[in-house]
């Protein structure tokens, strides 16, 4: 929020508590899916959620925080200029390049478990019960994470 940015922390902790616990509750509802309508229909059905997010960004408008007139620029200007700096700052790389590798890797572990899953013969319906558990715990983790700063 303008003006406020102190308060980002405490914001962002707590758009990170609600996407994990969506996390958490998708995970029970994709299991339920996965087992009437197969394994690749809750992949389908996640895109109506960005359907409708994208919908609403939209559809929104920009509020006006400049008192001036703005600059105009293209994207494509942004975008190269963008880039320029990201190439040039060693740190920055460094920063997207450790997002980059934490992000993927959490992604893969949960993919990776699902098969040993289907070893051990736990019924489909079951998956989203253990994914919930791994979201379970990082919100947990988190939690104390924040609580200890």
């Amino acid at each position: 929020i303008y003006g406020q940015e102190e308060r980002s922390k405490e914001i962002f902790g707590k758009a990170h508590a609600i996407r994990m616990t969506g996390y958490l509750v998708s995970a029970l509802i994709g299991s339920f899916i996965a087992s009437r309508l197969g394994l690749n229909a809750p992949i389908l059905f996640s895109a109506i959620p960005f359907a409708i997010a994208a919908m609403i960004a939209l559809s929104m408008r920009e509020p006006s925080i400049h008192k001036g007139p703005s600059e105009s620029r293209r994207y494509i200007d942004i975008a190269i200029n963008g880039t320029k700096y990201f190439l040039s700052h060693k740190k920055l790389r460094a920063v997207a390049l450790d997002a980059t590798i934490g992000a993927s890797a959490s992604y893969f572990v949960l993919w990776l478990y699902q098969p040993m899953l289907q070893k051990l013969f736990v019924p489909i319906e079951q998956f989203g019960f253990f994914h919930a558990g791994l979201a379970g715990i990082q919100i947990l983790i988190a939690e104390i994470g924040r609580a200890s700063c």
